[in-house]
């Protein structure tokens, strides 16, 4: 699942990230609205739609993007690399705007549901609903080989 997070500067100075949203497929998220700092320029991150035929891989993702408008006064930095039109986002990018220093970062957090077996009656619900929420559902099956960072897990 994509979510947004805020860096700011705790009470010692540190940056820290601290979670504004989480962002569901097929949705806008403003993140700084036209005439909060200059009266043309907005940005917002948009996210495509989770297909349910890319819900059951576990390497699949909603794509996401940075839409705003163009403007001279305030400007959209990716990893501290200017942007001036709409751009894909990927895991751990940082957004900066030039408008005092606001940042956000983008993470994708895995967040998988696991199910005994496609053969049930609410897996087809199931799959529906992980489309609209944006996360990844398993059936144990896919586990039983699994090779994880941790070790081989298995089903019993």
């Amino acid at each position: 699942m994509w979510l947004l997070y805020s860096i700011k500067k705790n009470s010692k100075r540190e940056l820290r990230d601290q979670i504004v949203s989480r962002l569901r497929p097929n949705q806008t998220y403003v993140i700084l609205r036209k005439g909060k700092f200059d009266g043309d320029f907005q940005a917002s991150i948009e996210t495509n739609a989770f297909p349910t035929s890319q819900v059951v891989d576990p390497k699949s993702r909603p794509e996401i993007r940075l839409v705003q408008t163009k403007t001279d006064k305030v400007e959209a930095l990716i990893d501290e690399k200017t942007v001036r039109d709409n751009i894909t986002l990927h895991d751990q990018d940082v957004i900066r705007l030039s408008i005092n220093n606001i940042r956000f970062r983008i993470k994708w957090e895995d967040m998988v549901v696991f199910r005994d077996g496609p053969d049930d009656n609410e897996y087809r619900s199931l799959i529906n609903k992980a489309s609209e929420i944006g996360i990844i559902l398993l059936d144990t099956t896919y586990l039983q080989n699994f090779n994880g960072p941790y070790g081989r897990f298995s089903c019993h």
